[in-house]
C-alpha cells in the first residue's frame, strides 16, 4: 500500500502470495489430521468454500471502485487482504494443535488433551480416544521404522500419489475457473456484455460457492471419485509418510497451473497469431472432458479411511477403481474402527472387554509416569 512503483507493488504481491501459498498446503492438511476418515472430505474441503467466498468478497470491492480514477481505486482492493490476516492472527491461538503432529514429536499427552478437545464427550469419556491415541502412535512408531528420506520419494507409491494430486490441482485451474478468475470481465465484454462484466464475474462467483457448499456436504457420501475435490485428495492421499510433501507438489502445481492459464490466456484469447476470442471457452470443456475420465479412472476412493490405512492401501498396488472395496488389517484399520465407533456387531465381549480396560489404564499409567 505504500509502494511508488510497480516494481515495489509486484514484490509485496509475490510476498503476500507466499502467504497464500503456506496457507493452501498447510490448512488441509491440518484439517485433515483433525478430522475422523468419516467426516474428513468435509472439513479438508472447506477451504475451498472459503475461497469462493474470498472470490465474491474480492470481485464486489473490485466491482464498487471500477471507476474511480483516484489512488483509493487501488488502495481499498489491496487494503482489504489485511482483513483474514489479521483474522488469522487472532483465531490460530484459539485452535487445537493437530494430535498426530503431537504425537510425532513425542508429546502424548499433550495429543490426548488435543484430541479430547475435538471429539464427542462421550467418545472421551468411554476411553476411544484413549485407544484412538494408541492406535496412531503405534502407526507413527511404524513410520518411523521404517522412515522414507527425499530419495524414497521416488519410490512407486509415492510418485503415483504425486502425479494424482499434482494432476488434480492442475485440472482444478485448466477446467476455467482461473480464466473466469483473471479474465471473466474480459472474457463477457468480447461476448457483447460489457455493462454487466463484474456482475457476471459476481454470478459465476455465486454458482461456484453454491456448487462447492453441496460438494463438501456431499463429500463423505457420495466419495471422492465424483466430486474429485483436489484439496480434499490432496491432504489425505499422502497418508502418514509423504501427507505433507504431496501436499506441496500439489499446491505448487496448483500455482504454476494458475500462472500458466493467466500467462498465455491473453496470446489465445487475442493474440497476434492467434484470436480464438470467446472460442476459448472450449479449450476449457475439452480440459473439463479430460477430468472426467482422469476422475473416474486414477483417482483412487478414500472416503471413510484412516490416514494411517491409505499408505497399506497404496502398498497393495491397486487399481483405482478397486480402492473402495479394498480391506486392510493393520493399525491403520484399527484406527479407522475406533473413529467409527464400536457398532452392534463390534461391540465387546466379556474377553475382550478386559483387553480394553487394560489398555486403557495401561496407557493411563504410561502418561502419569512421564508426567512425573
Amino acid at each position: 500500500m505504500t509502494a511508488k512503483t510497480w516494481q515495489l507493488f509486484s514484490i509485496g504481491r509475490a510476498f503476500a502470495y507466499l502467504a497464500v501459498g503456506i496457507v493452501e498446503n498447510i490448512v488441509p492438511s491440518y484439517q485433515a489430521e483433525l478430522a475422523p476418515g468419516e467426516i474428513r472430505g468435509f472439513f479438508a474441503g472447506s477451504i475451498q468454500v472459503f475461497v469462493h467466498i474470498g472470490g465474491i468478497w474480492a470481485a464486489a470491492v473490485t466491482r464498487a471502485y471500477a471507476t474511480e480514477s483516484r489512488a483509493v481505486g487501488w488502495l481499498v482492493p489491496t487494503a482489504q487482504q489485511l482483513i483474514p490476516a489479521f483474522l488469522l492472527v487472532l483465531l490460530v491461538p484459539f485452535c487445537a494443535e493437530s494430535p498426530r503432529w503431537l504425537l510425532e514429536h513425542n508429546k502424548e499427552d499433550h495429543a490426548l488433551r488435543s484430541l479430547n478437545k475435538i471429539r464427542p464427550k462421550d467418545d472421551v469419556d468411554n476411553g476411544k480416544t484413549i485407544l484412538e491415541i494408541k492406535a496412531i502412535d503405534q502407526a507413527n512408531k511404524e513410520a518411523r521404522a521404517n522412515k522414507v528420506s527425499m530419495g524414497e520419494f521416488l519410490k512407486p507409491t509415492y510418485i503415483e500419489r504425486a502425479v494424482i494430486t499434482a494432476l488434480c490441482f492442475f485440472f482444478n485451474e485448466v477446467t476455467g475457473q482461473q480464466f473466469v478468475n483473471s479474465y471473466g470481465p474480459t472474457f463477457y465484454k468480447s461476448i457483447g456484455l460489457d455493462a454487466m462484466t463484474f456482475t457476471y464475474t459476481i454470478l459465476v462467483t455465486l454458482a461456484g460457492l453454491a456448487a462447492c457448499i453441496i460438494a463438501i456436504l456431499t463429500n463423505d457420501r457420495l466419495g471422492r471419485v465424483p466430486l474429485c475435490m483436489c484439496y480434499t485428495i490432496g491432504a489425505e492421499i499422502g497418508g502418514t509418510l509423504m501427507r505433507k510433501k504431496i501436499m506441496a507438489v500439489g499446491t505448487a502445481c496448483d500455482v504454476l497451473s494458475a500462472f500458466l492459464v493467466t500467462f498465455f490466456t491473453p496470446y489465445i484469447q487475442n493474440g497476434p497469431h492467434i484470436q480464438l476470442g470467446a472460442r476459448t471457452a472450449f479449450i476449457w470443456m475439452g480440459c473439463s472432458i479430460v477430468a472426467f475420465f482422469f476422475s473416474f479412472l486414477l483417482i483412487p476412493e478414500l472416503k471413510g479411511r484412516s490416514l494411517e490405512e491409505v499408505d497399506e492401501l497404496f502398498e497393495q498396488r491397486l487399481h483405482a477403481w478397486h480402492f473402495r472395496n479394498a480391506t486392510t488389517s493393520g493399525v491403520g484399520a484399527r484406527v479407522r474402527e475406533i473413529e467409527q465407533g464400536v457398532t452392534e456387531t463390534q461391540k465387546p465381549t466379556r474377553d475382550n472387554q478386559e483387553d480394553f480396560d487394560h489398555a486403557i489404564f495401561e496407557y493411563i499409567e504410561n502418561l502419569t509416569s512421564r508426567r512425573l
